[in-house]
């Protein structure tokens, strides 16, 4: 699989990360974690095998991961869908006012707005997909 990956961007507290198979002695991006999104760009159609163990049945509520201020690129790992207010049911009602979140649609190949603010919490995050999450201060 690392043969057709070209390059792998993380973004973590305001600044990009990035794995280069090619020259991993280069690379900033060393680990990926739990609960954070990545972009992959890849050179060729190919298999992403993941390695790890198998989630259970979905907890009633999902866990909790540490956000900033600004812009985060979260990933949503659940194997079902649910709604952003679950999933975000931690955020502050401040936070959760003013929050923006952008996911990316592979057919087109844009950037599809998901949810302004508390008005779009009942929309559904699609599992294994990653997002763009701005809020007006730090969270979990």
């Amino acid at each position: 699989m690392l043969d057709n990956v070209d390059v792998v961007w993380g973004y973590e507290e305001g600044e990009w990360l990035y794995y280069l198979p090619a020259a991993p002695e280069f690379s900033t991006l060393t680990d990926m974690e739990d609960g954070l999104g990545y972009w992959i760009k890849m050179t060729a159609d190919d298999t992403l095998p993941i390695y790890g163990s198998e989630l259970p049945d979905p907890p009633i509520l999902p866990p909790v991961y540490s956000v900033d201020e600004g812009w985060n690129l979260i990933g949503f790992k659940s194997t079902t869908t649910m709604t952003i207010g679950t999933y975000l049911t931690t955020i502050s009602d401040d936070n959760t006012a003013s929050m923006v979140i952008y996911g990316w649609d592979a057919l087109p190949q844009n950037y599809e707005l998901v949810c302004v603010g508390e008005t779009s919490v009942d929309t559904n995050l699609v599992p294994g997909s990653g997002y763009w999450l701005y809020l007006i201060e730090d969270g979990y």
